[in-house]
């Protein structure tokens, strides 16, 4: 079967995958009821089919009294005894229905898939096939042979006895998606959640599934998919690439304009954003004069505030709300040199410095991390000349 879907790019899917579950007349390992039997038995689960970790639940009816031994056939062949076990060692049941597992235990159904198979056999006296100390180191025990624990079983089967048998699927429902993309590299999203980056050959569960592809520098494609269970979809898809330039200007545009403000360490700065660019003004208030009462700084000292002029960058992380914050700019801030001097004294006149100038132009630098908001963008960074500082931009 060939499936179309109208998303602008070559789609195949077919549907034919193989069936894991394939019913056998007389499956291996089990025991055909006699014609005419002495108990009369009943075996059925609560559902046909189960996905691996499901849990499975047993009923059976008796016509009178009996011991009840249950074995399941799995679908690699191995046998395994599930009454009794560590749990339930005396496998004695009254006539009517019953369920199980009983209280404290339950079956839980495990790979391979496939078609497995149960079968009951209730018998007016107890059967001594297996060796109940067994139990001790295994809940269950397992034969690796169906025949010949079907054989040794059916040769002690004498006096009233009757047998039952059903069968259950083991499938774990999925659909297999198999996607290309041009470029390759692209990161794909299954219903949020990253699985990979294309090429890629994936197992999914089925139903309806929305995909999303992300590649750096390309327009981001999303589309649905309705997805059967044994699907299998091939997909095909070119990306579009992003106008490059058009962002840049776009982030750079005064419209909408937006506004950022930052804190440092004894500074404050404004910001003006486009849409992932922004240019921003800093100060940071200089130290004050140095007191006449305290030794000179001999040298060169701050004198006057430091301005910073700065372009900032807001780098998305993929589909997340996170986002990468990266700082770049110069600071201007005028140094004044002044000479050593002992302290005055009450008798000593007052010492007037005046220094001789000179500006101090540093790159400045800073990055950090933040989270976008509906309304808001904040964030946190570390500046080579304002230590850490706090930002937060107002979306429009």
């Amino acid at each position: 079967m060939w499936r179309f879907f109208p998303l602008g790019f070559l789609v195949v899917a077919v549907v034919a995958l193989p069936g894991a579950c394939k019913q056998q007349v007389l499956p291996q390992g089990i025991i055909p009821g006699p014609e005419e039997p002495g108990i009369t038995v009943r075996l059925e689960t609560d559902k046909k089919s189960y996905a691996p970790g499901e849990y499975l639940t047993v009923r059976f009816t008796l016509s009178q009294e009996a011991w009840v031994y249950l074995y399941d056939v799995r679908p690699d062949g191995m046998v395994e005894l599930l009454v009794p076990n560590r749990f339930l060692q005396e496998p004695r049941f009254p006539a009517g229905e019953h369920v199980l597992p009983t209280e404290g235990w339950r079956l839980r159904v495990t790979e391979p898939e496939g078609m497995e198979y149960l079968e009951i056999v209730a018998t007016d006296r107890p059967l001594s096939f297996y060796d109940a100390k067994a139990f001790e180191e295994h809940p269950f025990l397992a034969f690796a042979d169906p025949e010949a624990f079907s054989k040794e079983l059916r040769e002690l089967l004498v006096g009233a006895w009757g047998a039952a048998w059903t069968s259950f699927c083991v499938h774990e429902p999925k659909a297999l998606l198999h996607l290309k993309t041009i470029p390759d590299r692209a990161e794909v999203w299954v219903n949020g959640e990253l699985v990979g980056e294309t090429p890629l050959d994936v197992a999914i569960r089925p139903g309806r599934v929305e995909i999303e592809l992300a590649l750096w520098g390309y327009r981001n494609k999303r589309f649905s998919l309705d997805l059967e269970d044994g699907e299998e979809v091939f997909l095909d898809v070119s990306l579009e690439p992003a106008p490059q330039v058009e962002s840049v200007l776009r982030g750079l545009s005064l419209g909408p304009v937006t506004l950022g403000f930052t804190l440092g360490w004894g500074s404050f700065g404004v910001e003006v954003w486009g849409e992932v660019l922004a240019v921003g003004i800093a100060i940071r208030p200089g130290p004050p004069s140095p007191s006449t009462i305290e030794p000179g700084p001999d040298g060169w000292y701050p004198w006057g505030p430091e301005i910073e002029l700065y372009g900032a960058g807001w780098l998305p992380l993929g589909k997340t709300n996170l986002g990468v914050m990266v700082l770049a700019g110069v600071s201007v801030q005028e140094m004044a040199w002044l000479p050593e001097w002992l302290p005055r004294t009450w008798l000593q006149p007052a010492v007037e410095p005046e220094p001789k100038t000179r500006l101090s132009i540093q790159p400045v630098l800073g990055i950090g991390f933040g989270i976008e908001a509906a309304a808001f963008r904040a964030y946190l960074a570390w500046h080579t000349n304002r230590g850490p500082i706090l930002g937060v931009v107002f979306n429009p």
